[in-house]
């Protein structure tokens, strides 16, 4: 009988950090001279260089972790990256709970904690608050009439100038322009628009004057605006950014003690950065020529050029490129082994982002490491008309599932370009039968229930919209037919018709409620059924009048959730029902919290003034709880809601994943459908809206200075969002796209 000795091979705690790594994601880890800019190609596994590379500054370097500052953009980014981080300490002997004294944050949340800090300095009050939207549109139209700013814009209504002046305020708080920096960008523009010699002809140089007056308005109501608020303490989260530059910028003090304290920087996806965060970087982490030091600072910068897909939301598409001019003497290393797709797939990818106009490393390829057997991973559909891609792609599914052995429904997504065409591509699939799970933003404030509140309360705050009224007669629990209600729409509306016309001659008939009940009392012939249920909502809508005339608006609102919400147990099932209910407590906690934030004296019709102030999509959420304690900022799709813990939260079981190309990055599937690849209707997406903003000409350069194309740059941000769609595919991707019979100069990415 033998026997057999079992050795046992014990790694060392740097062994253990690199084991495993390729030599790019080793060199990214170890390295320690200087300025690092790693371009990570989409599955070439950024995520564990970037907890390596801490677990070695912590294991190897011996640097504190109190002075090492990760940032990332989401809330659940943060938490996983620091649980990623204890997994990996664990893994290479270490201590685990060094992840926790390791700062994560985002910008904004790293931002307040300086503002808090350094209030004193910044002059401003012991407290400081976040506003939100409505908010700050309520005080730029009280500004916009006190200083009588902006008259061409006010033509137009002086609520529609506010939003236009805020969103010329997100430009400066994107660029970190404080007010004296927004004058003089204001003044550099009205200086050199009023050389009449440089313009082609007159109307075209007073167009020039006209657009830089204009723009010289808005920036004197930023400068009010901006005092104002820095006086209260109320701030933007563009403030979070802003004052954090401010401060840098003025005081010495609170520069070399921050600088001190955080030393060592690594930042996730820098493609998605603003160049107000670029700059925040630059005055915390400074060249050793700027900051006078004998050495480069200690920044890691992470992220994918290509992957540059969040432009509307402020993110510099030419980050890495201002990255390269602010830090000259840095080093770059490529992550190119792809280890999610297969090669043929990979091959596609590269083929379609090697034709961008502008790349910041032209020569940067992803290479498959890994290897598939299935054939073909890449296939081209043809259809003869774009209106069949829904069909197309739900037979594909069907034969697929019925033919490749443990296929599930749940290995496969449908990656679309924009909401709309996600909703009709899901609805379709529904009907041929494929189960689906519709991974969007949804907001609470799109439920029935919801919309059955702001019902009332319109009703409430004006009595004469009978619209409002016959629509609640319509729904549960009063269901009065559809033909009743609209008839007695129709008298009302004759009864003020004729007021209006001849108001000596016919009274004003009152609101729709007492109208109504007048009518009722003449009225023959009305089903017993229909009469009780109407005199029933007259009743309630009486009731809720008196609290609403005597209780502030929260309280109002939760007479009419509750009733609303007894309302939905009557006829929707458990789910729908546990969907209603969070809705209404949404609406619920919105009215609570904003209460203190309404007009006086804070009745209904304040808060119906601060629900029109909400921009769409806004759900209204607490700014303070965007930004938790450590200074994390919340996920894009719903508050601390991931895309890929919407679908394992979604409750459907093996069902196809339906998403838009935005919200797709950062996920996998074993097979993909890309639909709509032609040009106007989905990929690249055809619209050829100006931007609404009307900036000086100097300020629309790269980070060299030149001027920006806008076209060229929506094309490239175009392909780049196809490119993340395709490489989301692992084994399979499938591209469907209705191709030109004759030769077109229009852009096709099927071609």
């Amino acid at each position: 009988m033998s026997q057999t000795t079992t050795q046992t091979t014990t790694h060392s705690t740097a062994e253990l950090i690199v084991k495993g790594l390729n030599a790019a994601q080793a060199q990214a880890v170890l390295h320690e001279s200087g300025p690092l800019a790693v371009l990570a190609g989409p599955g070439t596994g950024k995520t564990r260089v970037i907890v390596h590379r801490i677990a070695h500054m912590l294991a190897e370097r011996h640097i504190l972790p109190e002075s090492i500052v990760a940032v990332t953009f989401t809330v659940k980014a943060a938490q996983q990256m620091r649980e990623r981080l204890a997994r990996t300490l664990e893994e290479c002997k270490m201590d685990p709970e060094l992840a926790v004294r390791v700062g994560v944050h985002t910008f904004h949340g790293l931002g307040l904690r300086l503002v808090r800090r350094f209030r004193d300095v910044l002059g401003l009050p012991a407290e400081v608050e976040l506003t939100d939207v409505p908010q700050q549109r309520r005080l730029l139209r009280k500004l916009i009439v006190q200083h009588k700013l902006m008259p061409q814009a006010v033509a137009g209504g002086v609520a529609a100038a506010a939003a236009d002046a805020l969103s010329t305020f997100g430009f400066f708080y994107e660029q970190a322009m404080d007010p004296d920096a927004a004058k003089a960008a204001a003044d550099h523009w009205l200086e050199t628009a009023s050389h009449a010699a440089d313009y082609d002809d007159r109307q075209a140089h007073e167009a020039a004057m006209l657009k830089a007056e204009r723009f010289a308005q808005i920036t004197q109501l930023f400068s009010f605006y901006h005092e104002r608020c820095l006086a209260k303490g109320q701030l933007s989260f563009g403030d979070l950014v802003l004052q954090p530059v401010r401060l840098l910028r003025d005081s010495a003090r609170a520069r070399t003690l921050i600088r001190d304290e955080y030393r060592h920087w690594v930042v996730d996806e820098f493609q998605d950065v603003s160049p107000a965060q670029i700059e925040l970087l630059k005055l915390i982490a400074p060249t050793a020529k700027v900051a006078g030091f004998s050495r480069e600072p200690d920044l890691c910068v992470v992220g994918d050029d290509d992957q540059a897909i969040y432009g509307f939301r402020g993110a510099d598409d030419r980050a890495f490129e201002k990255f390269a001019v602010a830090w000259p003497i840095h080093t770059q290393v490529k992550l190119t082994e792809n280890y999610r797709s297969a090669k043929p797939i990979v091959g596609a990818a590269n083929s379609i982002i090697t034709k961008a106009i502008s790349r910041f490393a032209p020569d940067k390829l992803i290479n498959a490491a890994g290897t598939f057997e299935e054939h073909p991973p890449v296939t081209l559909v043809r259809l003869a008309d774009e209106k069949e891609n829904a069909e197309a792609v739900a037979r594909a599914i069907l034969i697929d599932r019925a033919t490749r052995p443990g296929a599930k429904f749940d290995d496969i997504a449908v990656i679309v370009r924009t909401n709309g065409e996600l909703d009709r591509v899901a609805r379709r699939l529904q009907l041929e039968g494929v189960p689906i799970r519709m991974v969007k933003a949804m907001s609470w404030r799109e439920d029935q229930g919801v919309d059955t509140v702001l019902t009332w309360i319109n009703l409430l705050c004006d009595g004469v919209r009978s619209y409002e009224a016959t629509k609640l007669l319509r729904g549960v629990p009063f269901d009065v037919p559809l033909e009743i209600s609209s008839r007695w729409q129709e008298l009302y509306s004759g009864a003020l018709s004729r007021h209006e016309a001849q108001s000596l001659e016919f009274f004003h008939p009152g609101s729709f409620v007492k109208w109504l009940r007048g009518h009722l009392e003449r009225q023959q012939g009305l089903r017993a059924d229909d009469r009780a249920a109407t005199l029933r909502f007259a009743d309630e809508h009486d009731r809720f009048a008196k609290i609403a005339a005597d209780q502030p608006a929260s309280v109002m609102i939760f007479e009419l959730v509750r009733h609303v919400e007894s309302a939905s147990a009557i006829m929707l099932g458990a789910r729908e029902r546990k969907t209603r209910i969070e809705a209404l407590l949404s609406l619920q906690r919105l009215a609570g919290a904003k209460q203190d934030r309404l007009e006086a004296p804070g009745r209904l019709p304040d808060f119906l003034s601060y629900w029109a102030d909400l921009p769409a999509g806004d759900d209204g959420i607490e700014p303070e709880d965007q930004v938790d304690s450590e200074g994390q900022t919340s996920s894009t799709l719903a508050p601390g809601t991931t895309p890929a813990e919407a679908i394992a939260a979604s409750g459907q079981r093996d069902a196809v994943t339906v998403l838009t190309a935005h919200t797709a990055k950062g996920l996998e599937f074993h097979t993909v459908f890309v639909v709509r690849v032609n040009s106007a209707n989905g990929f690249p997406f055809g619209s050829n809206k100006s931007d609404p903003l009307v900036l000086p000409p100097h300020l629309q350069v790269d980070a060299r200075g030149m001027p920006i194309d806008p076209s060229a740059r929506r094309q490239d941000e175009e392909r780049r969002l196809f490119y993340v769609a395709a490489t989301r595919a692992m084994h399979r991707l499938i591209v469907q796209s209705t191709l030109p019979k004759t030769k077109t100069k229009t852009m096709n990415y099927a071609l």
